[in-house]
């Protein structure tokens, strides 16, 4: 991992603008259980560019851990924005609102998830969601 993350770092000396080095070296970082390294370099990729959805969604799943659900569901609202079929922000977002105990919330994202997962013939992840919904 540490030759990725080398290779990643090497990539953005050559072009600082490239988004998907920082967002790849970010998911290198998450592996290797760095969130703060991560955090920074999945805000640097949104930086360059404002619409990458998968790096506002993987900046939340580390905000979600460190219980930062505020900034968590920002990230995750602004995947939605970006991407409005992406299954899996629908599907944290929920997870967060449910741990914030807002269950209405959790109850609508986690139904949206499932439809998704469902229309993308998903459907381990459409089992999950379903699962998850009758507990709550």
């Amino acid at each position: 991992m540490d030759l990725a993350i080398a290779d990643y770092t090497e990539a953005i000396q050559i072009n600082p603008q490239y988004a998907t080095a920082y967002y790849n070296r970010g998911n290198s970082y998450t592996d290797q259980k760095k969130s703060d390294l991560a955090i920074a370099d999945y805000t640097k990729a949104i930086q360059i560019n404002p619409q990458y959805a998968t790096a506002y969604s993987n900046r939340g799943n580390h905000y979600a851990v460190q219980k930062k659900s505020d900034l968590a569901i920002a990230d995750y609202t602004k995947a939605i924005q970006i991407n409005p079929q992406y299954a899996n922000a629908y599907l944290n977002r929920g997870l967060v609102y449910n741990e914030m105990r807002d269950k209405q919330s959790a109850r609508k994202d986690l139904q949206k998830a499932a439809q998704l997962f469902q229309e993308q013939n998903k459907n381990a992840d459409y089992e999950k969601v379903m699962n998850l919904l009758k507990n709550i």
